[in-house]
């Protein structure tokens, strides 16, 4: 994710991205230089957020701008059933932030994916399709679509709804941009 201002960024790590993620866990077995813990209450479930930040970086890592990585541990237990679900994630920025800014710049990332890909699944049914020739197509021709809708201030999933029944507003809509 880069700031308009500059080339900030915050790169989320993932398994595809292995000799970076183990890089990043390397990193942060050895302390902190903060810490921030967040917990609150909703939909039935305590969260519980902890996030360190460390800009203690190995020589040998050479990448553009890195001036920090950040360990997200998020903790969700079930008030009704106490069940417990964990997740652990590694992002790399080229901010210095303290672990409280950290914190609320990955809320606002995820946020942000959260929206979009539960509209993408939830409209589009996108978790159900077994399209594979194309599908890149697709997925940017409904990223567009929702993004459209999002600039107009219309509801997607009601807009879709119409459009399946009325194909023509949407070619309308596609081509005149109104």
């Amino acid at each position: 994710m880069r700031s308009k201002k500059g080339g900030n960024y915050l790169l989320s790590l993932k398994d595809n991205q292995k000799e970076l993620l183990d890089w990043a866990k390397h990193i942060m077995r050895y302390p902190e230089d903060d810490s921030y813990e967040h917990h609150e209450v909703r939909s039935g479930w305590v969260w519980e957020w902890r996030v360190r930040v460390s800009s203690k970086l190995a020589a040998e890592m050479q990448f553009p701008g890195l001036r920090q990585v950040v360990e997200v541990q998020r903790r969700r237990v079930s008030k009704a059933t106490g069940e417990i679900k964990e997740q652990l994630a590694y992002f790399l920025t080229s901010l210095d932030a303290d672990a409280p800014t950290a914190y609320r710049l990955v809320r606002k990332r995820w946020g942000i994916e959260n929206r979009l890909h539960h509209k993408r699944d939830t409209v589009f049914a996108e978790d159900k399709c077994r399209t594979r020739k194309g599908a890149q197509t697709f997925a940017a021709l409904r990223n567009l679509l929702i993004g459209l809708l999002h600039q107009l201030e219309e509801p997607v999933l009601r807009s879709v709804r119409h459009f399946s029944a009325n194909p023509d507003d949407l070619y309308r809509l596609l081509l005149q941009g109104t």
